[in-house]
This record gives C-alpha cells, sequence and structure tokens, in this order.
C-alpha cells in the first residue's frame, strides 16, 4: 500500500469533517439569526432593520438622555430640560439653547423660525396654530400640505400663506388662551386661529397635577417646576432616574461597532434589555411626578380643587375646556380673526381607527383607556355644545376611521407624518368650508 494514498485519504476525510461541521455552525447559526429575527418581529411588530434600532440606539446618548439643565443642574427630570418659566403662559422652550436643538427656537420661547408678530396684508394669510404636543407635531410636519390645499383654492389663491407656531408639548387650557391673549397684547395679528386640543385637557390633571394637589387650571407639572427646594426623598428619586438613564446609554453605546451591532440576536438581547430599562425610566419618572411632598406652598398649588368623584373632576376638566375655547372664539372674534377649534383624535376610542400588530405594540396603553374613554366622553358633548354658541368646532376623532396604515406612534396621542398630512387635509376643508357667518 502506497502510504501517501493513505495520507491522502486522511486528509480528505479530515477536510470533509471540517467543512461538513462548518456547514453545521453554518445552519445553526442561520436557525439562531433566523429565530432571533422572529423574536424581534414579535416584540417590535417589524421586520429586523438595523438602521431603525440604530436610530433607537442614538436616542439612548447622554446628549439624548440627559437629566440635568444649566438653570437648575441635577434638580429637574429630563422632561424639563428645555423649558424655562414664562410670567404669562407658564412655560415656553429657552430660547438659549437653540444652538443645540433639533429645531428652531424663536426669542418668545416657540418652536419656529421666527417671532411670532406679524403684520396682515391683501397678499398674506396668517395662520395662528395653537395646542398641546399633538398640534406642535402637526405644526411642524402638517402644515406644507395645509398651505397647498388653502393656496390652491379660489379663496386663498396668490397669498403667501405665514404660520405662527405656538403650540408645545404639554400645554392645556387655558395656556392656549393665555397664549393668544399675550400676543394679541404684543401686536400679533391673524387671520386664522386653529386650536388643536382635548387630550391634554383630560388626561394631564388626572395623572399629574392632581396627585400632586396642584390645581387643574394650572400649566402641566407645575409643582414641580416653582419649587424651590427638593427634598431628600426627591433627590434619591432624580438620583435614581439618572442611574437608570446612564445605564440605559451604556447599554446602547456598547452596541455601535462589532459583531453585537450586526448579529440579529445581539440586537434582540439589546432590545429585552432596553424595553426593561425603559419600563422601569418611565415607572421612576411617573413616580416623581406623582411624589407628594410633605408641604407644597400655594405658588406650587394654586386654588385647591375639589371633587366629589372622578365624574365630577371629569366634568369640571370638559367644562373649563369648554369656557377656554369659547374666550379664545369671542376674542378672535372681536380682532376680525377666524376661529376654529379641532378635538385631536384618539387611538383609544372604539372604532376611531383599525390597528395591526404593529401600531397596537406601539399605540396602546391598557392602563391609559379609560382616563381617555371618561375624558373625551365628555369633550365631545362639550364640542357641540361650542358648535351651539356660534364657535367653528369640529370632531376629528374619526378621522382616521379608515386608514388600515399606521398612523399612531405611541401610547399617548402622537402621530406620524402621513397623520399629520391627514390632520392638515381635515383641517384645511374645514377653514375652506366654514360658515360665512363664524368667519369674522
Amino acid at each position: 500500500m502506497d502510504p501517501r494514498g493513505t495520507t491522502d485519504s486522511r486528509s480528505r476525510g479530515a477536510g470533509k469533517r471540517w467543512l461538513f461541521s462548518l456547514v453545521l455552525l453554518l445552519l445553526l447559526y442561520g436557525f439562531v439569526e433566523g429565530s432571533a429575527s422572529l423574536a424581534l418581529w414579535y416584540l417590535d411588530g417589524a421586520a429586523f432593520s438595523l438602521e431603525r434600532l440604530d436610530r433607537e440606539r442614538s436616542e439612548r446618548s447622554p446628549e439624548q438622555a440627559a437629566v440635568t439643565t444649566p438653570e437648575r443642574p441635577d434638580q429637574r427630570p429630563w422632561w424639563m430640560k428645555s423649558e424655562i418659566l414664562h410670567p404669562y403662559l407658564g412655560f415656553v422652550i429657552n430660547p438659549a439653547l437653540r444652538k443645540a436643538a433639533p429645531h428652531p427656537i424663536s426669542d418668545f420661547g416657540f418652536i419656529d423660525v421666527a417671532a411670532p408678530l406679524h403684520r396682515r396684508a391683501e397678499d398674506r394669510l396668517i395662520v395662528g396654530i395653537f395646542g398641546g404636543s399633538v398640534a406642535q407635531s402637526f405644526q411642524s410636519e402638517g402644515t406644507d400640505t395645509l398651505a397647498e390645499l388653502l393656496t390652491g383654492s379660489d379663496a386663498f389663491a396668490g397669498r403667501e400663506v405665514v404660520f405662527v407656531r405656538t403650540a408645545l408639548p404639554g400645554y392645556k387650557q387655558p395656556q392656549q388662551l393665555m397664549t393668544l391673549t399675550y400676543l394679541l397684547s404684543q401686536g400679533a395679528e391673524f387671520d386664522i386661529v386653529i386650536n388643536l386640543d382635548g387630550f391634554n385637557e383630560i388626561a394631564l390633571h388626572p395623572t399629574r397635577n392632581g396627585p400632586q394637589g396642584v390645581s387643574a387650571s394650572y400649566p402641566t407639572n407645575w409643582a414641580l417646576r416653582v419649587q424651590k427646594q427638593i427634598d431628600l426623598a426627591q433627590q434619591r428619586m432624580l438620583g435614581e432616574l439618572v442611574v437608570l438613564r446612564d445605564r440605559q446609554a451604556d447599554w446602547a453605546r456598547s452596541f455601535e461597532g462589532g459583531v453585537r451591532r450586526y448579529s440579529v440576536l445581539m440586537n434582540l438581547l439589546w432590545r429585552v434589555r432596553d424595553r426593561r430599562l425603559e419600563a422601569l425610566i418611565r415607572e421612576q419618572g411617573l413616580a416623581i411626578e406623582r411624589y407628594q411632598p410633605s408641604r407644597h406652598t400655594h405658588e406650587a398649588t394654586g386654588p385647591r380643587d375639589r371633587f366629589a368623584d372622578d365624574d365630577a373632576m371629569f366634568d369640571r376638566l370638559a367644562e373649563a375646556w369648554l369656557r377656554a375655547s369659547l374666550q379664545m372664539h369671542r376674542l378672535c372674534r372681536a380682532n376680525g380673526i377666524r376661529y376654529l377649534h379641532f378635538l385631536q383624535p384618539s387611538q383609544y376610542l372604539r372604532g376611531s381607527k383599525p390597528m395591526g400588530r404593529q401600531e397596537q405594540i406601539a399605540a396602546v396603553a391598557v392602563d391609559a383607556r379609560q382616563v381617555v374613554l371618561e375624558g373625551y366622553e365628555r369633550l365631545m358633548p362639550a364640542g357641540e355644545r361650542l358648535r351651539g354658541a356660534g364657535v367653528s368646532f369640529h370632531d376629528l376623532t374619526g378621522v382616521f376611521a379608515d386608514v388600515e396604515e399606521r398612523i399612531y406612534i405611541d401610547a399617548c396621542c402622537h402621530v406620524n407624518p402621513r397623520g399629520n398630512q391627514l390632520l392638515a387635509r381635515a383641517i384645511g376643508e374645514a377653514i375652506l368650508h366654514q360658515p360665512e357667518a363664524t368667519q369674522r
């Protein structure tokens, strides 16, 4: 026997075994990665996307998740990091932060490229937008569609549409009314005023101001904004929040490169832990907002609200919403301004929108449903009363009723660009078909 033949045969056998092992490992790797991809699809309601996951991880950076502010280091929750107190409006965005902000900030503290003071002209249409975060999102992503619709009509053809963007996250009545009053007192002029609201007016007091013993008419989280000292328990809670956000940022940073970034299994592990940290951060944030110090000054609470029960509370919240809108209507009429009030949609209302699995995962929270249902049950008939009083009121709760594609992006109330375009079309149609009797 030729020894060289035996050696070659053994080499070929070893090579085949190595090849078989490699193929087996590749199949096992493919099975693991495929299973991880299915698990991620189940968690996210969407196929694996490295670009999407990288974008989400970038949002966990220390810059995005910072708790501190230049004005009060280590003393305010992260959601206040860009806000400052305003003597008439409650709070606005700090213009000093405009260089680092992802959006323009005017000297008045609104998310806008210019000051809100404009003069009427025959070739110009000045449109003011008022409301909370849903209106703020609309004024960012829906105004191009609205301007196109208005200027394409006979009524406004040839006119430049100038938008005055005053909506800010957290705003609720009477802040819209106060903002309109303040701007008019400063010389602002409007042709049209759009007020898009409703959710904040019924949801933020039961979850924010109420537990703090703060008046329902005061701005959101008012006690936390104005209290001069933070007690030891609050300091500890804020410290725990900082630690949790640091952990989340560090965990995201560890996936910036290498195998971890590209492996579906590793991305699944990141997602699972990130979600757990996000839940803990959310719980800690709510605990801070709902924490009741042993003493609150009148500066922090305002006049005490006393409700017999939740029904009485929601009734009064809806009534305050109605009164504020009616005053905006009267103020606009006295100044020759067309006023239109829109009740924003909500995914929690039955039949308001068909929702697929991905949208349900992102946009539905069981603990929010009852508050919204209780509140909107009062807002919709209150809107009818506004219409009966001559207000150009429009209920947009059914605007997405026939829209199959995903619109809602979170469990609060916010919508994606497509949703804002649909809102713009509904608002534009309402403006173009506003009865003559309510125009001026």
